[in-house]
C-alpha cells in the first residue's frame, strides 16, 4: 500500500504571498497537473495542501521511497517555473530540499492532516476553502 508522508517545502523571499489568492490557485493547477503525471508514472500523489505565506504544506502518498523522490521532483519542478513565472523571476523558488515526515500510524496521519488543515483554515483534500 501507498506510505503517506507530510512535506514542507519553504520558498525564497523574492517570491510572493503563496497564500494570495491567484497564487493559491496556481498552485492547486499544479497539483492537479502533478497528480495526473506523476500518478500514472510513480504512483506518487498530493492528496492535500495548504500554504501560509512563504511555505508549503503537503501530505502525499507513494509506493516507496523513489516514487516519492521522484513525484517531489516532477512537483517542485512545475511549482518552481510556475511560481517564478507568476513573480517575473528566475532560479531557486525553493530555500532549501523539503522537509519529510513519515506517517506511520493512524495518528500521525490524524495529526498531520489537522496540522495542515490548520494551516489552510477551513480547507478541503485539495486545499480550496469551503463556502
Amino acid at each position: 500500500p501507498d506510505q503517506p508522508a507530510h512535506i514542507r517545502l519553504k520558498t525564497m523571499p523574492h517570491l510572493g504571498n503563496l497564500s494570495a489568492k491567484k497564487t493559491a490557485r496556481l498552485i492547486r493547477d499544479v497539483v492537479a497537473e502533478t497528480n495526473g503525471l506523476a500518478d500514472e508514472r510513480y504512483g506518487f500523489r498530493v492528496v492535500q495542501f495548504a500554504t501560509n505565506k512563504n511555505e508549503l504544506h503537503l501530505i502525499v502518498t507513494a509506493p516507496n521511497s523513489s516514487a516519492l523522490s521522484r513525484g517531489m521532483a516532477s512537483f517542485g519542478i512545475r511549482l518552481a517555473r510556475t511560481l517564478n513565472r507568476e513573480f517575473g523571476s528566475d532560479g531557486r523558488a525553493f530555500s532549501d530540499r523539503y522537509a519529510l515526515q513519515g506517517l506511520n500510524s493512524k495518528n500521525d496521519i490524524r495529526a498531520a492532516l489537522s496540522g495542515v488543515g490548520a494551516v489552510a483554515g477551513t480547507g478541503d483534500r485539495t486545499g480550496r476553502r469551503r463556502s
